[in-house]
């Protein structure tokens, strides 16, 4: 009994404030070493989720952000779970913990492109935090790309370069003149600038030169970009074709991902 009242006579001089603030102080420390407790599950005073546990567990009241884009690369084939995604908790140190937690079979130890779903990634943090609320503001199926370390040489990627380059070029230019044959343009122009000047042209006028000024032009304003400069900050129309063709592939691999799984389950 002596060493009950003892214990109460000196938690009611906690609370008690004397002249110097010294009680306070005291309170305030007190305070502090709960919010930094590792001992129990309550919060202060006993108001659950103020005080995080020791043990890792998160509180039934905690909730995590999680944004995963469509296709993600990662340069090791230990993948955890901030290579791939966007994090925010309400509980830091859960969220220092799950950025750091292995996802397993995101790339199979192998280069390539693997597909995912957010569910195999909930079933991963529900086994490490039962209790942790998970809210996807993201993609629900997704591409992880791991890359070949493996890079060209130098003269093979000039040579690939110049290739495509002298590939494009001639291309387009036997496109041109295929079109110009096509509707018979040289007679074209020779009637209009007859018409307009009363002489026969002997192939070679303003017309011709005027033509080709404007094909060069037209290319460059219409594909918006020249020696890595662009005329506006507006997507090139090439840009606009490889990005939808970059959707379709990774559909078609999600797709493809999603059979492959239903097949071994």
């Amino acid at each position: 009994m002596g060493g009950s009242a003892n214990a109460k006579k000196e938690n009611n001089h906690l609370y008690d404030s004397d002249s110097d603030g010294s009680g306070a102080d005291r309170f305030y420390a007190l305070y502090s070493l709960c919010e930094g407790a590792t001992a129990g599950k309550t919060g202060n005073f006993g108001t659950p989720g103020n005080c995080s546990s020791g043990s890792g567990e998160a509180m039934s009241n905690d909730t995590l952000y999680i944004k995963i884009d469509r296709n993600v690369e990662v340069h090791d084939k230990r993948v955890v779970l901030g290579d791939i995604a966007q994090l925010i908790c309400t509980d830091q140190n859960v969220e220092n913990k799950l950025r750091t937690m292995k996802i397993e079979g995101a790339t199979d130890g192998k280069p390539g492109r693997h597909a995912m779903s957010l569910m195999e990634i909930i079933a991963q943090i529900q086994k490490e935090y039962p209790n942790l609320e998970v809210n996807n503001i993201g993609e629900y199926d997704f591409i992880v790309t791991y890359p070949k370390k493996k890079s060209p040489g130098v003269w093979t990627s000039w040579t690939k370069t110049i290739l495509v380059c002298l590939i494009a070029f001639f291309g387009a230019a036997f496109t041109i003149m295929t079109f110009n044959n096509d509707v018979d343009l040289p007679k074209l122009f020779g009637q209009v600038y007859k018409q307009v000047t009363g002489s026969t042209s002997d192939g070679f006028t303003i017309l011709e030169l005027m033509y080709s000024i404007g094909v060069g032009l037209g290319i460059l304003i219409f594909f918006n970009h020249f020696a890595g400069r662009k005329l506006t900050h507006d997507p090139t129309p090439m840009e606009v074709e490889m990005r939808a063709y970059e959707d379709e592939v990774d559909t078609a691999l999600i797709e493809a991902g999603r059979h492959a799984k239903g097949r071994k389950g």
